[in-house]
């Protein structure tokens, strides 16, 4: 055991092992992390989750199963793939360049604390990013068909019809010219 070239056969089967599970999973990362043009939001969050699910298994002391880890180590892979992409960095700076710019107007209209104003790079910087990658369009509300159409083409005066004068008076108005 204390010989360097001694080769202890349980140790060596140990290692070949080893060596055969991560070209396997070296193998499986290659043909399956999507492109980061094809890897879209709504699956980086769904990665994100399960990824928190397995950090609280190991917070717990819960043993991962193999297929638990290579699932973990292949959910890494395509999370780190997704937020080293150049969009992904473009977003962060955009919201890191918008809070910035947020707290100089927070700062300004409550006086509380003091804010430094946005350099003109760096406000050019993000006209160009809200240019380049639009925030994304919210989903509209749940609403069923009826509600929707209620509330699409609702104005508090569409039912009310001009005076004479072409001006819009309540219907009780003193000002309101009779006739």
């Amino acid at each position: 055991m204390n010989e360097p070239t001694r080769i202890i056969p349980a140790i060596a089967e140990q290692i070949k092992k080893l060596e055969a599970r991560s070209d396997a999973m070296l193998r499986r990362l290659q043909v399956q992390v999507p492109c980061p043009t094809k890897y879209r939001v709504e699956e980086a969050t769904n990665d994100y989750f399960r990824l928190m699910q397995f950090t609280r298994l190991r917070d717990n002391k819960t043993a991962l199963t193999e297929v638990q880890n290579v699932k973990e180590a292949h959910l890494k892979v395509r999370f780190d793939v997704f937020a080293a992409s150049p969009e992904q960095i473009a977003r962060r700076r955009r919201n890191a360049l918008q809070d910035a710019e947020r707290r100089f107007k927070q700062s300004r209209l409550f006086g509380e604390f003091y804010a430094p104003p946005l350099s003109r790079k760096s406000r050019s910087e993000l006209e160009f990013l809200r240019w380049l990658y639009p925030e994304p369009i919210q989903e509209p509300c749940q609403l069923d068909d009826d509600q929707m159409e209620l509330t699409r083409g609702y104005h508090p005066f569409q039912s009310e019809l001009p005076a004479a004068d072409g001006i819009l008076y309540p219907q009780d108005s003193e000002l309101r010219p009779r006739g």
